[in-house]
């Protein structure tokens, strides 16, 4: 007999460790598909996507995302990167709780803006992702913020 409702969900959070994550994503693949990710590379996409989208542009949930484009055009700080460091440990508790990720902030040092590398370890498997956020992030804001920044 399969477990049902409150049953099953315990069943899944006591085998976490054999927990499979998967998912789309909209790029074709060779066999004409969506790319179907598994795992790790959820997470890694989960990151990209939560740190790509900014706070309130997303209706269905308006707190999703990070606001930390706003951090572009200040000075390469040790105070500039705890507050980028603050704002990312938010938005990864909030709403990445899949697995342990660790990271780290290192701005550029001839341009505008700042690089983010991801560690992600997950059942075995390790994997890095490095979003740059730079002033070319700002050109996909929506244009109401957009607007605020000049």
């Amino acid at each position: 007999m399969a477990l049902q409702g409150i049953e099953a969900f315990n069943s899944v959070i006591q085998n976490k460790d054999t927990v499979k994550f998967k998912d789309i994503i909209p790029d074709i693949n060779s066999t004409g598909d969506f790319t179907e990710l598994e795992n790790v590379d959820v997470i890694l996409q989960s990151i990209i996507n939560l740190f790509s989208t900014t706070i309130g542009s997303y209706p269905f949930d308006p707190e999703y995302g990070c606001n930390i484009y706003k951090y572009i055009f200040e000075p390469a700080t040790e105070k500039t990167r705890l507050d980028i460091k603050r704002e990312i440990s938010s938005a990864l508790s909030r709403y990445e709780g899949r697995t342990k990720i660790e990271f780290d902030v290192k701005f550029y040092k001839d341009d505008k803006g700042f690089l983010i590398n991801f560690t992600i370890n997950y059942q075995g498997t390790k994997k890095q992702v490095t979003v740059p956020i730079t002033e070319e992030l700002l050109k996909t804001l929506p244009p109401e913020e957009n607007q605020e920044l000049y």
